[in-house]
């Protein structure tokens, strides 16, 4: 049992941390390929949350959900022209569903503002649920559709000044391109921007990256404001994997013994104390690379941070295919990157 979990905690993490020294090729790239950097001047910076990072210019921005202002943010699956009859259906949905111990359905309340064409649904989490509102708020921007998802307790009372919370925040997003760098406060996110209104509450986000050249690397950044590291740090973690033990089962120790270690210590990275793993899977024929960077809590502008790049992906399979970099190649995209990370101008409201 102890060892199967083990397993686990390898794919979690070996499968997408590691970092490299320079003078070492163990891994043999695809032909033909061209590295993703070969000149600053190929560079421009992406806006994320509060932060820039520089990248290639053919790079494909992937964003996951995001969290600020104390909502959890997404992008529905709705065309926007069918955003208004979606929604609807949601709120008949809702109310016809009867809940277990209160009279009538789920739905409580349903409001739209005019202004921003947000509509807000509030209602029970489930027919059981007497302990507080589900609260979503469905925003159009442009070509897509926003939702916005939050919730009030029972013990906090009317969920009134909740939805007015919504629909105030629906007032101060907007649209942004893909490379564009607002010059506001505020909090950058896929394809929109949150203007600041006062101190900045929880921020959670995470950005991918895809290279058209390089079909199966990817380079990833999360950062998590006031999010916790965990009881051990990346190379306490990590540490564990780096040689087979006697006790390791065989599936495990041969893994184990496919994994060479390119460069691994501490890092320190702007403002952030890091540490780094960058190492190579000749099993899986890819590289693994990770930083994670110790954040201080309550500062939007040094959340905790982990940036990863790996090779070999196919699809959305690992250590599927050969690597289309170097070790040198690998290492030198991820320091450049790594290195970039800084704030945005501007990002907070002066105080």
């Amino acid at each position: 049992m102890k060892w199967a979990f083990a397993i686990c905690i390898f794919i979690l993490l070996v499968g997408c941390d590691q970092p490299a020294e320079t003078g070492r090729s163990g891994m043999q790239k695809q032909p033909g390929s061209e590295h993703p950097i070969s000149s600053p001047d190929q560079l421009r910076p992406v806006c994320f949350g509060r932060f820039l990072v520089d990248v290639p210019f053919n790079v494909i921005q992937t964003f996951g959900p995001a969290a600020a202002a104390g909502t959890e943010i997404s992008i529905s699956k709705w065309p926007v022209s069918e955003a208004d009859s979606e929604v609807g259906r949601l709120a008949a949905t809702l109310k016809n569903t009867p809940h277990e111990t209160e009279k009538g359905g789920l739905l409580r309340a349903l409001s739209k503002d005019e202004a921003t064409g947000a509509t807000v649904i509030v209602s029970r989490g489930s027919p059981a649920d007497i302990w507080g509102y589900d609260i979503r708020m469905f925003v159009p921007i442009k070509q897509r559709v926003y939702e916005l998802h939050g919730g009030v307790d029972v013990g906090e009372g009317s969920f009134e000044p909740k939805v007015s919370k919504f629909f105030e925040i629906a007032r101060r997003l907007r649209a942004r391109e893909d490379f564009e760098i607002p010059q506001d406060a505020g909090f950058c996110f896929e394809s929109a921007f949150l203007a600041d209104k006062g101190p900045a509450d929880q921020e959670i986000l995470t950005i991918g990256m895809r290279f058209p050249k390089h079909p199966d690397l990817r380079f990833s950044i999360e950062t998590n404001r006031d999010g916790t590291i965990g009881d051990e740090l990346l190379l306490q973690r990590m540490s564990k994997m780096e040689h087979p033990s006697s006790d390791m089962p065989s599936q495990l120790s041969d893994l184990v013994k496919t994994v060479h270690v390119l460069r691994k210590g501490k890092r320190k990275v702007g403002e952030w104390q890091g540490q780094e793993w960058l190492a190579t899977m000749s099993a899986f024929h890819s590289h693994q690379f990770v930083f994670e960077g110790v954040g201080e809590k309550g500062n939007s502008l040094k959340p905790n941070i982990t940036l990863e790049l790996f090779t070999g992906v196919k699809g959305n399979d690992r250590w599927s295919t050969s690597p289309t970099l170097t070790d040198q190649e690998a290492i030198a995209l991820f320091d450049s990157i790594l290195m970039s990370v800084r704030p945005r101008p501007n990002a907070m409201l002066a105080r």
